[in-house]
């Protein structure tokens, strides 16, 4: 028998492409106007935690599901993971393939979103680095990722052990929430990510001026994610080589040309 398939995409905005066959775009619902706990902003607050805000949400509609063996994939509004080689190689992200804008109109995509035969999972391209603090340190304000660190001890979230483990972590899958999982793992990593977004805004988040830093949040969660996601493979036995897929991304324009002050970029 089939196992049950959920198909979203999600983001601040609806792709401006035909969406893929059995995918529908994910809409948090609107909030009602009397809760005023922080935690119930972050399923709407999308200039803070970006994606993030829709996959929160997301996890809630999955949190009493009977079955965890069934499967869900994640693409954003004009990225996503594909199981064999589309489009060209990025230049100026190198973990990355590109479309232009008119070839993903016309792209037919069948099974190219799933994970290949024997595998529950497809995961986006993996990049290796001397560690993650110093790759964050070279783009980013090491302030917050020492202080986010913090937060996860303090937390229970995180050990010494592991937090040692997650600065000095060599591998990292960049857009970490694109591609197909287990719902089990899915929720796992995301009731741990939640708690680690409401915990950080609360006692560490630091706003900034600089448009490129004011998605501090989204940035460390996506570091999180990766070492959570990586971490739960090891841990349950799956052999991360076959899951590894090709993340794919869709280009504003008819070019190459893609905004790179934003996100993981060359810094990798």
């Amino acid at each position: 028998m089939e196992k049950t398939h959920h198909k979203y995409f999600v983001g601040h905005k609806k792709p401006d492409f035909p969406i893929w066959k059995d995918f529908s775009f994910y809409e948090v619902p609107s909030t009602n106007s009397s809760q005023t706990d922080s935690s119930s902003a972050i399923y709407t607050n999308h200039t803070i935690f970006n994606e993030y805000a829709s996959l929160f949400h997301l996890k809630r509609t999955f949190e009493r599901s009977n079955n965890l063996d069934e499967l869900i994939t994640i693409c954003q509004y004009r990225r996503f993971v594909l199981n064999k080689k589309m489009g060209v190689q990025s230049v100026t992200m190198p973990w990355c393939r590109v479309l232009t804008h008119d070839e993903i109109k016309t792209l037919n995509v069948t099974n190219d979103y799933l994970p290949r035969p024997g595998n529950a999972y497809l995961v986006g391209s993996a990049v290796h680095m001397p560690s993650i603090l110093q790759q964050y340190a070279e783009a980013h304000f090491v302030r917050d990722i020492l202080r986010f660190t913090s937060t996860l001890i303090d937390l229970g979230i995180f050990n010494n052990p592991d937090a040692f483990n997650f600065l000095n972590s060599q591998y990292l899958i960049p857009s970490p929430s694109c591609g197909t999982f287990t719902l089990r793992a899915f929720l796992r990593i995301f009731e741990t990510l939640e708690s680690a977004a409401i915990g950080f805004w609360k006692d560490g988040y630091k706003p900034y001026d600089v448009r490129y830093q004011c998605r501090v949040i989204s940035f460390l969660l996506e570091r999180l994610n990766s070492f959570l996601l990586i971490s739960y493979l090891n841990q349950n036995l799956v052999n991360i080589n076959n899951c590894l897929g090709h993340t794919t991304m869709v280009t504003p324009e008819n070019s190459d040309a893609i905004d790179i002050q934003r996100g993981l970029a060359s810094k990798i």
